[in-house]
C-alpha cells in the first residue's frame, strides 16, 4: 500500500455508527404519521371547505394537534440530519475501503479484486448525494427518510458481502431486495411509526457489523472464492398478517371516529403488494388465486370500514350518488355508451398499474375507495329504508361483473408483479386474457344498470 493511500485511511479511519441520534428521532416519528392521520382526517371530515383551507389555521385551533406538529417538525429536522449524516457515512466509507482494495490489489495484481473493486463503485454510484438526501427529505417532510435507509443499507449489504467473499471465502451478510423495502414501509404504516426504531437500528447493527467483520483485524487477503448466497427472507403469511392488522386497526380507529379513509388504499397496498411479489416463483394461478382473494378482502374490509366511519364515507357516498345519477340521466338504456364508459374506466387504472412494480398502489387505491364508498352507501341505505337493504350490498359482492373485474385486476397485479422477468408472449397472453374479463365485465354490468334502469 503507498504511503499517501495509507496516511488517508488512517487519518479518516474505519469508525462505527453510534445509535443515539438515531434512535431520538425514531422515539418522535409517530408523531408524524399522528399528524398527517388527524390533518387528513379533519380534511375528510370537514363539508366546509372554509375550514380545510389552511392547516395552520387547523393546528393552531387544537392544542393536542399543535403539540403534535412541534413534535412532527422534531422529527423531519432529525431525519433530515441523519440522511445528510447516513449518507454522508455510507459515501465516505465505500470510497476509503475502495482505496484500501485497490492499495492491495495493485500490490497482489489481483485482478479478480480489483473487479469486486469496480462493482463497489457502481454500488457507490447509486446512493445520491448528501445534499441530495437532505434536500429531498425537507421536500417529504421525513416521509423519504425510510426509503433513504433502505436505498444505503442495501448498497452497504452489497458491499459487505463483496468484501467478505474476499477475506473469508464466503458472504456472511443477507442481502435484501424490493420484497424488503415494501415490508418495511408496511410495517411503518401499519404501527404509524412505531416500527422506525427498530428499522433505524437494523441500519445501524448492518454497518457496523461490517465494520467489525472486516475492516477490524483483517490481515490476509485470500484468492479463492467461494460465495455463499443468502435471498431476503420473503413470507407471503407475513404480508397476509399485515393486511389483517392494517385492517384492525383501522376498524378500531373507525369505532374512535379517527380513521385515514382518504388513504387507506394506499396503507392497504404495501402488504398487499408484499404479499404477492413473495410468491412470484411460484404458479402463476397460484399467484392469480392469492392476488384475487386479497383484492376481495380489501373490497370487503373497506366497506366495513366505510360503514363504521359514516362521518366520512356519507358525503363520499352522496357525491358518488349524485354523478351515478347525473350519469343515468345522461345515457338512459343505452348499453353502449354504459359500456365504453365502465370500461374505460376500468382499463384506464388497470393498464396503469402494469406499467412498474410499485404501480399497482393505484389499483390498490381505486378498489378501496370503492369500498369506503359502498360502505358509506350501505350506512345512508340502511338509515333510510331498513335493514333490507343489506341483503342487496351482500349480494353486491357476489354479482358476476364484481367477480369478473376483481379477477382481471387479479391477473392485472400478477403481470405487474412479474412483467420484468416474463417474455413478450406470456406478457401478451395475460394482458389479452385480463382485458378480455374487462371487457366481459363491463359489459355485464352495462346491461345490469339499463335492466334497472328500465324497471325503475
Amino acid at each position: 500500500m503507498t504511503s499517501r493511500i495509507k496516511e488517508v485511511i488512517e487519518k479518516t479511519g474505519f469508525n462505527r455508527e453510534k445509535p443515539h441520534l438515531y434512535i431520538l428521532t425514531s422515539i418522535i416519528a409517530p408523531f408524524e404519521a399522528i399528524t398527517i392521520l388527524m390533518l387528513m382526517n379533519i380534511a375528510v371530515s370537514s363539508q366546509n371547505i372554509e375550514v380545510i383551507k389552511s392547516y395552520i389555521e387547523v393546528i393552531k385551533s387544537s392544542i393536542r394537534l399543535s403539540h403534535f406538529a412541534v413534535l412532527m417538525l422534531g422529527y423531519v429536522l432529525g431525519s433530515t440530519y441523519l440522511s445528510y449524516r447516513a449518507t454522508k457515512l455510507v459515501k465516505e466509507h465505500l470510497f476509503l475501503s475502495n482505496l484500501s482494495t485497490y492499495a492491495y490489489a495493485r500490490e497482489k495484481d489481483d485482478k479478480e479484486r480489483l473487479l469486486a473493486l469496480f462493482k463497489s463503485s457502481l454500488a457507490r454510484s447509486e446512493i445520491p448525494s448528501p445534499i441530495t438526501s437532505l434536500i429531498l427529505n425537507i421536500i417529504t417532510l421525513g416521509l423519504f427518510f425510510p426509503i433513504l435507509l433502505h436505498i444505503l443499507e442495501s448498497n452497504i449489504r452489497k458491499h459487505a458481502r463483496s468484501e467478505e467473499t474476499l477475506f473469508y471465502n464466503k458472504s456472511l451478510t443477507r442481502e435484501t431486495g424490493f420484497s424488503t423495502l415494501l415490508l418495511d414501509l408496511s410495517a411503518l404504516l401499519v404501527t404509524l411509526f412505531i416500527y422506525m426504531i427498530p428499522r433505524v437500528l437494523r441500519f445501524v447493527r448492518v454497518f457496523n457489523k461490517h465494520i467489525d467483520t472486516v475492516h477490524t483485524g483483517v490481515k490476509q487477503y485470500p484468492y479463492t472464492q467461494e460465495t455463499i448466497i443468502e435471498k431476503p427472507i420473503e413470507s407471503p403469511l407475513l404480508g397476509i398478517a399485515l393486511i389483517l392488522l392494517t385492517i384492525s386497526i383501522h376498524s378500531l380507529l373507525s369505532l374512535l371516529n379517527i380513521s385515514l379513509i382518504a388513504g387507506i388504499g394506499y396503507v392497504l397496498a404495501l402488504p398487499a403488494l408484499y404479499t404477492i411479489y413473495t410468491l412470484r416463483n411460484a404458479s402463476i394461478y397460484k399467484q392469480i388465486i392469492v392476488a384475487y382473494m386479497i383484492i376481495y378482502l380489501i373490497l370487503c374490509s373497506t366497506i366495513l370500514i366505510g360503514y363504521i366511519h359514516s362521518n366520512a364515507s356519507v358525503p363520499m357516498a352522496e357525491s358518488f350518488y349524485k354523478s351515478t345519477r347525473d350519469i343515468h340521466e345522461k345515457f338512459g338504456t343505452d348499453v353502449s355508451s354504459y359500456f365504453e364508459y365502465i370500461f374505460m374506466n376500468n382499463f384506464v387504472i388497470s393498464a396503469s398499474s402494469i406499467v412498474s412494480t410499485i404501480n399497482p398502489v393505484l389499483l390498490f387505491h381505486a378498489i378501496a375507495n370503492t369500498g369506503v364508498i359502498l360502505g358509506g352507501l350501505s350506512f345512508k341505505l340502511i338509515v333510510e329504508k331498513g335493514l333490507q337493504t343489506i341483503i342487496a350490498m351482500l349480494l353486491f359482492l357476489v354479482w358476476p361483473h364484481v367477480l369478473l373485474e376483481l379477477l382481471s385486476y387479479g391477473i392485472f397485479l400478477v403481470l405487474a408483479v412479474n412483467i420484468d422477468n416474463w417474455n413478450w408472449r406470456r406478457i401478451l397472453i395475460f394482458f389479452s386474457t385480463a382485458l378480455l374479463i374487462l371487457i366481459v365485465a363491463a359489459f355485464v354490468e352495462s346491461l345490469t344498470i339499463v335492466i334497472g334502469v328500465k324497471s325503475l
